[in-house]
């Protein structure tokens, strides 16, 4: 049965390829033989306009002795001068008629071209999986021939081709009657055009339904393999850090486009239960197995072009890959809507316009707090987590109920042109987080248990590691800034690159902005990220390097990335260095280096503690990594 598939294919291929020499070896002929008639129409043409020319200018009385002094004259010469002109004249409308016709039967056979091309390459994937089809050639007149149709399909078989006949040799007299014109066979009829398209069609439908997988279902994903290192020396602020490690990372897509308008997307992947911020496991655990998560999943409906509605676990609206507001592997529970309308000519080059908003839900306690006296008592309840019983307006009231803690997303993206290979962006946005402080409950031990664990139903092995917001206490459940509200502008510059050494080299150049509005103290964030090369084909190179500011109060330590902040993801100064070599096109190296200080060192003055003070040693953290694409 191997053998089978094997001479099958072999067949296939040979059948493209024939099929392909064939239709590239016609139109020369055609060409070549139209070319031939058409130089010896024009040489006739010349000889004849010469003739002409040639004549005396005689006056009638001339021709008149001419014709009485020779009565054998007519025999001699028996074309008049009037019959050499109707001879140029025919000439030329026949030189005139071969032009159209060649002209025709070239776009009839660059339409036959373009048919087989798009054919050979979608045909070219899933040859393996067709089914062998008979190429026998029709029967024809001589002047009729074929293409190879093995290894294509039937439904491509037969099409028809012309021959031209052979043309009239040049030193043809111009006494002798003109020969009719070449004999040329129509390629084919629109109604056989109509058929081909037809067939062409439904090929084309078959090979996409071959490539979509089970049922429709669209499989895609990667999977990394990392060696991760963090290393601090120890002075008089903090201790020493090291942690060389080994880690995977496995991300799986399903995605199945039911119609037109509505879509599904799934990923699943690795991941720990008690690290939202990282879908990365450690080489650890001695044989245990890894956890196998429900990372993303959504459904979408875009009922036109402009329109855009998606709902259920998903990146947040304003995500992108720049590691500042949030964190590459952070996503919530929710909904997000987008509406995009492209802008016409105007001075400002603005291509386009697009309004985006977003709606999530953080926590959900469906908790009733108790009071102030039994949170002071011997043996508190631990939803008293929620109340500061040193000074309880900075918690939630005593004997009310816990609400919600959600974020509401709202801003705009504008687009423009530069000029020539340049484009950029400008966004704006403002986060609103309502019961911020639940973000912060949550990374303690009795928060954790009723924020996250009840939501998973399962008791976590510790809290979240996504610590680095100032609180009021030493290890405190309550922030010092009372809670988030971000405005945050955004620009992108984007050139479509140059070429070095054959290798395509874009450029793209990131800012950010924000500020928490809440207070007044550390306040700020910013970032620039330089970007340049691509990571798409062999030999492929990319360098990035980011600068990140995050003060202590500037967003929720629990969103951003964990990386460019090691062990306090805000109240952090880091460069961050990048480079990437792509191996094939499903394989890329990748190379990272983090330089971390720390911004702000605690004030009890202000009720101001953070994790990491100011004064830590700098803090290193290096990765190295195989990303494989599928």
């Amino acid at each position: 049965m191997e053998l089978e598939r094997s001479s099958h294919r072999r067949s296939q291929t040979l059948g493209v390829w024939l099929g392909t020499v064939t239709l590239l070896l016609v139109p020369s002929y055609f060409q070549n033989a139209q070319a031939a008639d058409n130089a010896s129409l024009a040489a006739r043409t010349k000889v004849a306009t010469a003739a002409v020319k040639s004549q005396p200018a005689h006056t009638a009385r001339g021709i008149r002795a001419a014709n009485a002094s020779a009565p054998n004259a007519q025999a001699e010469h028996p074309q008049p001068l009037a019959s050499l002109g109707d001879e140029v004249a025919k000439l030329k409308s026949r030189l005139s008629k071969q032009d159209e016709i060649l002209s025709k039967q070239q776009k009839q056979i660059e339409r036959l071209t373009a048919l087989l091309e798009q054919q050979m390459k979608l045909l070219g994937a899933k040859v393996d999986h067709m089914e062998p089809a008979p190429a026998s050639a029709p029967e024809s007149a001589p002047e009729l021939a074929s293409l190879p149709t093995a290894g294509v399909s039937a439904s491509l078989a037969p099409v028809v081709v012309m021959r031209a006949a052979p043309p009239a040799p040049v030193s043809a007299p111009l006494s002798a009657p003109a020969p009719a014109p070449a004999a040329f066979v129509p390629v084919a009829s629109s109604q056989e055009f109509q058929g081909l398209s037809q067939k062409v069609d439904g090929l084309s439908k078959s090979v996409d339904a071959l490539s979509k997988g089970l049922a429709g279902f669209k499989l895609s994903g990667t999977f990394l393999v990392r060696g991760d290192g963090i290393f601090r020396s120890a002075n008089e602020v903090s201790s020493a850090q090291q942690n060389a490690r080994g880690r995977y990372q496995l991300r799986l897509n399903v995605d199945r486009q039911m119609n037109d308008k509505l879509g599904f997307h799934v990923q699943l992947g690795s991941g720990t239960f008690n690290n939202p911020l990282t879908a990365y496991s450690d080489f650890t655990g001695v044989d245990a197995h890894g956890p196998f998560l429900l990372l993303e999943a959504w459904g979408d409906y875009h009922p036109n072009s402009n329109w855009d509605f998606k709902l259920g676990k998903l990146p947040e609206s304003f995500f992108d890959d720049s590691r500042y507001l949030f964190d590459e592997d952070a996503r919530f529970n929710g909904g997000n809507e987008s509406y995009r309308v492209s802008v016409g000519d105007n001075p400002l080059g603005i291509t386009s316009f697009e309004a985006r908003a977003g709606q999530y839900v953080l926590t959900n306690p469906n908790l009733q707090l108790p009071s102030l006296a039994a949170c002071k008592g011997s043996n508190p309840p631990a939803s008293c987590v929620f109340i500061d019983t040193t000074d309880p307006s900075n918690g939630f009231t005593p004997g009310s109920r816990a609400r919600d803690a959600d974020l509401f997303d709202e801003g705009v993206v504008l687009t423009g042109k530069l000029a020539a290979g340049w484009t950029h962006h400008l966004l704006a946005n403002y986060e609103y987080y309502r019961n911020a402080q639940e973000m912060q409950i949550a990374l303690t031990t009795n928060g954790s248990a009723l924020l996250i664990g009840s939501g998973l139903g399962v008791t976590l092995s510790g809290v979240p590691p996504a610590t680095g917001n100032a609180t009021t206490t030493k290890g405190g459940a309550f922030l010092n800034a009372g809670g988030f509200q971000i405005a945050h502008l955004g620009y992108g510059l984007d050139y479509r690159g140059w070429t070095l050494m054959g290798r395509q080299m874009p450029l793209h150049l990131d800012f950010h902005g924000s500020r928490n509005t809440v207070t007044s103290l550390e306040p700020w964030g910013f970032a620039g990220i330089l970007t340049l090369g691509q990571t798409e084909r062999y030999g492929d190179t990319t360098f990035q390097y980011g600068f990140y500011y995050k003060a202590a109060n500037s967003m929720p330590a629990g969103v951003t990335d964990d990386q460019v902040g090691t062990n306090t993801n805000v109240n952090v100064r880091t460069h961050m260095f990048r480079f990437g070599y792509t191996l094939n096109k499903y394989l890329v190296w990748q190379n990272r280096l983090y330089i971390q200080n720390e911004i702000s060192g605690n004030d009890p003055s202000l009720n101001f503690y953070v994790p990491v003070p100011k004064g830590t040693a700098t803090q290193y953290r290096a990765q190295t990594d195989l990303l494989f694409r599928f």
